[in-house]
């Protein structure tokens, strides 16, 4: 037995009828022609007609053939027409060239014309009517888009099709902005607009996110199509349910906005469960419904991919973070070992094996800085945190630099290296040891790709072009396994690998050349890779501007009397990581210098007093009193203010750290391992003088070692 309709059910019906009348109207709008549209709500109601001027995609305003034209010469007689002018005056364009323009005008306005012909004034408009051949008149608008070299060009405006024009365009704008009241249809149907609820015309304001119109207890009114594709259905099949029945979070945060339509929603992210059971999160905004059937119009925007990426961030920055910690922990021990190599290197009494073995750990171990290093600086360049210290520098120098430090990777395959330079220096506004990184990390590379006894080319090539800021493009060439077209860009992603079909990729990280390209693209240059396909070699080519040399400074305090010293210098190593502490203190102690190590902060402010250290290597990263408070202290106390304080830190030296350092009152700031070679020439350099002022970062170990 049928159950009665309810005044709920009736209501609901009716609103549906009324919707699928608004909806007949949009279409119309936008697909069929318009015979009119009623202007007022009065009696009895006007409709004004079109007049066959149909709104439809062909005749709009953004028409993109071009509109009448037509040439003139001063004596009247046609010197060119496109053919949108000949159909438009019943006439073929063979027909019309060399005819007298008089011909096509009513006579009343052939004066004017001639007139305007002789007179030769720009930017002019004249109303005139034309002829056609079966006798008709054509009222147009003749507008003057250049004169020049005895002619006139006309752009010519058809009055009538301008007003049907500006009529329909009048009329969709009023349709789209709720100004009309009604639509007449096939001279048939007129549907009052009226009626349909303005609900359904935010749908349509916002038709590309998904939107649905509910009534109080949330049965869905109207549904548009994106909201049906997220969820998984058919229009049809959401009208008439509850809305609340697919939302598995924030229902009570909905269900309490259509209690009371006139709180305000605010913003609303809830999970609705789509078709196949699957969660879709969605962001809403809600507006209130203008009468008592439509309680809220929802406007639904899906969250999965915006989710995704920002889950994708978190998972990138939390693996930075994890690669940053992870490099850090790994520079104390590597301090350690190459600290123990340098001893045992320098201590003599090794015989061949022995010596053998020293070089490999000193090798690998160097290999093992670099691949920390890269972790480190690809870590600073996704944070934005990579300081950069540019002054012009020598071209020359830094490629020599590189090749140095190259050199052990090139000889260890027996790799021939071929490098070209200028007669005349060229200088570049640079990082020094950052861009010597660059182009070390382009010969690390070469290396590991190019065969046994293969060939590397280096090339420097200074770069002129008119008009243009000069350059310097520097490339590197190998006879290495080649790279395949589609791969020469992603070899610049942070840990591609790559390498000749068939084989295993080379070792590290790949993050050399990623982090090549962006400290490059930092210096305002370019870097590329070219190749013709696998086995054929490759080259990298990179492209910096040049500058103007810098000016020596003359220092005239460089004179001073410098005080009689000892050559034996007093060091305090201050590290909790005790092997750290003892294998530096062991390269100290064998260079004949007198040294102390302490695990703290408090017990290096205690030890110093008595002990009255020249040289302080301080860590920074200690428990209880860090590195910066116990420099504070030092230089706070009364016979703290010979020493020469070195920060050492497993982290890289980024900008704050640098400041932090200069402010606690470090005369220098290292990234662990330290160079031993660098400590034995600052060990040298206070037992020459105690007075000569120390740089505070050495540009070779400023940001990196090895």
């Amino acid at each position: 037995m049928a159950m009665p309709l309810t005044a709920l059910d009736r209501e609901i019906a009716q609103l549906r009828e009324r919707l699928e009348g608004a909806e007949e109207m949009r279409r119309a709008v936008c697909t069929e022609p318009l015979d009119g549209v009623v202007i007022d709500d009065v009696e009895p109601r006007p409709v004004a007609l079109l007049n066959g001027a149909s709104v439809t995609r062909s005749s709009t305003p953004n028409d993109s053939s071009p509109p009448p034209a037509v040439t003139v010469s001063d004596t009247g007689a046609i010197l060119h027409a496109n053919q949108r002018f000949a159909v438009f005056t019943g006439r073929t364009l063979r027909e019309l060239y060399s005819l007298p323009v008089a011909e096509l005008l009513v006579e009343s306005d052939r004066p004017r014309v001639a007139i305007l012909l002789e007179s030769g004034r720009r930017d002019t408009t004249l109303e005139v009517s034309l002829l056609r051949p079966d006798g008709t008149q054509r009222p147009v608008r003749l507008a003057t888009i250049d004169v020049a070299h005895g002619s006139t060009s006309f752009l010519v405006v058809d009055v009538e099709e301008e007003s049907r024009r500006a009529a329909a365009e009048s009329t969709l704008v009023a349709l789209s902005t709720g100004d009309i009241d009604a639509v007449v249809i096939g001279g048939e149907q007129v549907i009052l607009v009226a009626e349909a609820d303005r609900s359904y015309r935010n749908l349509v304001d916002r038709i590309g996110q998904g939107a649905v119109s509910l009534t109080r207890h949330g049965e869905v009114l109207y549904a548009n199509e994106p909201v049906a594709v997220m969820l998984g259905l058919r229009r049809e099949e959401l009208l008439g349910r509850n809305f609340l029945d697919l939302v598995e979070e924030g229902e009570s945060r909905l269900r309490s906005f259509l209690d009371d339509a006139t709180a305000s929603p605010g913003s609303l992210e809830v999970s609705l469960r789509r078709n196949g059971g699957e969660s879709l999160p969605v962001a809403v905004s809600a507006e209130t419904g203008p009468g008592r059937d439509v309680a809220a119009t929802l406007v639904l925007t899906d969250l999965t991919e915006h989710r995704r990426h920002v889950k994708i961030q978190e998972e990138t920055r939390r693996k930075d973070e994890f690669l940053a910690v992870l490099a850090h922990e790994l520079r104390n021990p590597l301090a350690s070992i190459r600290t123990c190599v340098q001893i045992l290197d320098r201590s003599g009494g090794l015989d061949g094996p022995e010596q053998q073995a020293v070089r490999i750990i000193n090798r690998q171990s160097t290999t093992l800085v670099r691949l920390v290093d890269d972790l480190l600086d690809i870590h600073r360049l996704n944070q934005g945190k990579i300081v950069m210290r540019r002054e012009p520098v020598p071209l020359r120098e830094i490629v020599n630099d590189a090749i140095d430090a190259a050199r052990p990777y090139l000889s260890a395959r027996r790799l021939r290296l071929d490098v070209a330079l200028p007669d005349q220096d060229v200088h570049v506004e640079a990082d020094k040891v950052r861009l010597t990184q660059v182009l070390l990390n382009l010969l690390s590379n070469a290396s590991k790709f190019t065969p046994r006894e293969g060939l590397v080319r280096v090339l420097v090539e200074r770069l002129t072009a008119a008009g243009r800021r000069e350059s310097v493009r520097v490339t590197v060439t190998d006879t290495g396994c080649g790279i395949e077209p589609s791969q020469l860009e992603s070899i610049f992603e942070p840990y591609v690998q790559l390498g000749a079909a068939g084989e295993t990729p080379a070792t590290g990280l790949g993050l050399g050349l990623s982090v090549a390209r962006r400290l490059v693209e930092l210096h305002g240059g370019t870097i590329r890779a070219e190749s013709d396909g696998a086995g054929r070699g490759s080259q990298f080519v990179l492209e910096l501007p040049t500058c103007a040399a810098a000016v020596a400074d003359v220092d005239a305090a460089t004179t001073t009397v410098q005080a009689e010293t000892s050559d034996r210098v007093r060091v305090l190593i201050v590290d909790d990581n005790r092997d750290a502490a003892e294998s530096l203190a062991m390269l100290v102690r064998l260079s004949g210098h007198d040294v102390r190590t302490v695990h703290d902060g408090n017990e290096a402010l205690a030890v110093g007093e008595t002990f009255g250290p020249d040289i302080v290597f301080l860590d920074i990263g200690m428990p209880v009193l860090d590195g910066y408070a116990t420099a504070r202290s030092w230089r706070a106390s009364r016979w703290g203010h010979g020493s020469k304080l070195y920060a050492l830190t497993g982290y890289g030296q980024g900008e704050d750290r640098q400041r932090r350092s200069r402010e606690a009152g470090f005369d220098g700031h290292f990234v662990k391992p330290i160079d031993p070679d660098h400590v034995l020439k600052l060990l040298q350099q206070a037992a020459d003088t105690m007075r000569r002022p120390v740089a505070f970062a050495s540009p070779s170990n400023a940001d990196r070692t090895g």
